[in-house]
């Protein structure tokens, strides 16, 4: 890989393997020398906050920076707001309505100029905020921001980032949403006819987009097994 491609030309990666190894590289060789901002964007399971938790705990661990994260799901709306309304008036919460983006924004702002915050605390099977004291978020010298949107959302306010964007096959998606929803007493005929509905229709129309402003472009179909 040459480093000196970020931020002008795409770099692809067959793995999240890859992608750690490689945002290691840009801050080890000290391309970056201010606070700097990682943006992790991508559609629903394709692995976005298994990266940006690997993220913050491979520069701890490898480097010794101490990084924040932030996680624009905490930033959901309550189900009963009417803006979480799709065009058609169905609920979806992989609408770009779904979100305060004016207060994910602030968020942002404030941590990559020093500032710590306090994410709400959103509980996501009830899918209603229950306190706007939740985590506590120290800001580090990196800030790491993953969501279905943040490169769209961030794109007129800062600039000076590395985005990333992971992509995934649509039958593996299909299959993680399942398992990750059948926690939540979903059937997999009600998860799959949501997803053709409305989340694969979403994502086609708001999500991919993304890919092409990203720097570094991941493809994260990886299967674990049962024990892996």
């Amino acid at each position: 890989m040459v480093l000196q491609k970020i931020n002008k030309d795409q770099v692809f990666c067959s793995s999240l393997e890859e992608g750690y190894n490689i945002i290691l590289k840009i801050f080890s060789s000290r391309m970056y020398r201010r606070q700097n901002l990682i943006e992790v964007a991508g559609p629903s399971c394709s692995g976005k906050t298994y990266f940006a938790d690997k993220i913050v705990e491979k520069f701890l661990s490898e480097m010794g920076i101490i990084t924040s994260q932030l996680k624009m799901d905490n930033y959901y709306k309550d189900r009963d707001n009417p803006t979480v309304r799709d065009v058609l008036g169905r609920i979806n919460f992989d609408w770009p309505g779904a979100y305060h983006i004016d207060e994910f924004r602030d968020a942002m702002f404030l941590l990559t100029r020093g500032k710590d915050i306090v994410e709400p605390d959103y509980d996501i099977r009830k899918n209603r905020r229950i306190s706007n004291s939740g985590r506590s978020v120290e800001a580090g010298r990196i800030v790491v921001i993953e969501g279905l949107y943040v490169i769209n959302v961030l794109q007129d306010i800062h600039r000076d980032s590395i985005k990333v964007f992971i992509d995934v096959n649509e039958e593996i998606q299909l299959q993680r949403i399942k398992q990750r929803n059948a926690k939540y007493g979903f059937s997999g005929p009600v998860i799959e006819k949501a997803f053709y509905d409305r989340i694969y229709p979403c994502q086609k129309k708001f999500v991919i987009s993304q890919k092409k402003m990203a720097d570094i472009v991941i493809t994260n179909d990886f299967q674990r097994q049962r024990g892996d």
